[in-house]
């Protein structure tokens, strides 16, 4: 059966419009609420947390949507509701670093601002950006930010702080014990603490990013995706998956394992893991193909998922594959109204000729097995259990029988299992083992609700 999919076209205001999908509509109705009530449009991270999306990736999404199909203006790093705006002017104050703290350098100009991008009340001023270190946040080299003048701000707010009376820096602010951190939005620079014995003062928050046009055009022209020369072994990375993927080498990994949000409504505290079903499938064939892209051709890979929910993905990956069973031996996953859920799905994809361990992944032979055939002398009859008309001995194996597609592993279920997983801080923005869970008790933290058995994982790279 084939399914067709596609765009109903609306003229609306003399525009040609695309029909969008109620999650969009309900973005586009956020953004214009937000420009109403504050002044000034939402950014990326305001929209993932209205709608508690899973990352800032899926609020992208919709906005780009939004702007292809008419709603918003077709600007980089702008979100805007198309219409004529009025436009103020606001001082240009000077440079100042997002990088090593440089004293700022004062310059007498203005610069024209549509008056949307400012909150209704305060008094605000404008920098240009000197450095790379603010670079994940979308805060580039030459762009210009525009600061309300303030001297007070919440955790995590992107600052513009004064330190020893001359120097400035963009960064983002973190009140700790007995002193102040001001982190890099770049692993590449290392975060400035400030203690007793210095002076900090905040001068402004950052509201909004104007980016450097020549820039981005030059980028578009000239830069190409830079990927690693080398897989990094050894070492957690911490971003946007589908970004960090294609930093990766083609043909570099043996065995690729991707757990993926399943698309099934749970709510873990930080999101919401319910997509319409075309942008879960569209965003989950953006990561498929870059797996598929970094297997080498001996590689596996495995996707973890409810069988309901894989049966869409199944048909989207373009070598070969086979279905495999995780039953859970510990638990089922209750329902009043309907089948007891015992166990996921897995898809076992590979390109050529895979590597198959299969001494590594024995399982222990069945009782009736040891008791019933093993060591008994099979008659010379042509069929699986002879050998040139031969009597032969079905001899058990000391590591135990061949691997089947159904792998009983316990889950990690309830309270033990939220115990043993590992955790995000995103105060400290990294990830840590369980047993160091009570040092950041403090802190901002997300445990992964979905982590899987050690078991099954060492049986899947072992295979």
């Amino acid at each position: 059966m084939i399914f067709y999919f596609f765009s109903i076209i609306l003229l609306v205001w003399d525009e040609i419009k695309f029909m969008i999908t109620k999650k969009q509509m309900e973005v586009l109705d956020f953004v214009e609420t937000f420009v109403k009530s504050k002044g000034y449009p939402p950014s990326l991270e305001n929209i993932q947390k209205k709608f508690k999306l899973a990352s800032v990736s899926t609020a992208h999404f919709h906005v780009s949507k939004l702007k292809k199909a008419g709603y918003l203006e077709n600007k980089a790093r702008a979100i805007s509701i198309l219409e004529k705006e009025p436009l103020i002017k606001i001082p240009l104050l000077g440079t100042i670093a997002a990088g090593e703290p440089i004293e700022a350098i004062r310059q007498n100009e203005f610069i024209a601002i549509a008056k949307t991008k400012l909150p209704k009340n305060g008094d605000f001023y404008a920098l240009r950006v000197s450095g790379n270190s603010m670079i994940d946040e979308n805060i580039k080299d030459g762009d210009v930010v525009l600061v309300k003048q303030q001297e007070v701000a919440e955790n995590g707010q992107r600052v513009v702080a004064l330190i020893d009376n001359y120097e400035t820096t963009l960064k983002k602010i973190f009140r700790e014990p007995n002193q102040i951190r001001l982190q890099p939005a770049n692993n590449a620079y290392e975060p400035i603490i400030i203690r007793k014995d210095r002076d900090i003062k905040i001068q402004g928050i950052v509201i909004d990013v104007i980016q450097n046009e020549t820039q981005q055009i030059e980028d578009l022209l000239t830069t190409p995706l830079k990927r690693n020369k080398t897989l990094p072994l050894n070492k957690i990375i911490l971003g946007d998956a589908l970004a960090e993927l294609k930093k990766l080498p083609d043909e570099s990994c043996d065995v690729v394992v991707i757990d993926p949000p399943y698309n099934i409504g749970k709510d873990f505290g930080n999101n919401i893991d319910k997509r319409e079903l075309g942008e879960y499938i569209s965003w989950c064939k953006e990561w498929i193909n870059e797996c598929i892209r970094t297997m080498k051709p001996t590689g596996t890979m495995f996707i973890y998922g409810f069988s309901e929910i894989l049966a869409y993905l199944s048909v989207e990956i373009p070598i070969n594959k086979r279905w495999l069973i995780w039953h859970y031996t510990n638990k089922n996953v209750a329902s009043l109204n309907f089948w007891q859920r015992s166990h996921e799905a897995i898809i076992c994809a590979w390109k050529d000729k895979p590597v198959f361990n299969r001494d590594e992944i024995r399982e222990p032979y069945t009782e009736g097995f040891l008791n019933g055939a093993a060591g008994k002398v099979r008659k010379g009859t042509l069929g699986r259990f002879s050998k040139e008309g031969k009597e032969t001995i079905y001899q058990a194996h000391e590591g135990g029988a061949l691997p089947r597609d159904v792998i009983k592993i316990p889950a990690l279920a309830g309270g033990a299992g939220m115990i043993e997983r590992w955790f995000l801080c995103k105060t400290c923005d990294g990830v840590f083992e369980p047993r160091e869970l009570k040092k950041h008790e403090k802190h901002e933290i997300i445990k992964h609700p979905t982590q899987k058995p050690l078991e099954i994982s060492r049986k899947l790279i072992s295979s």
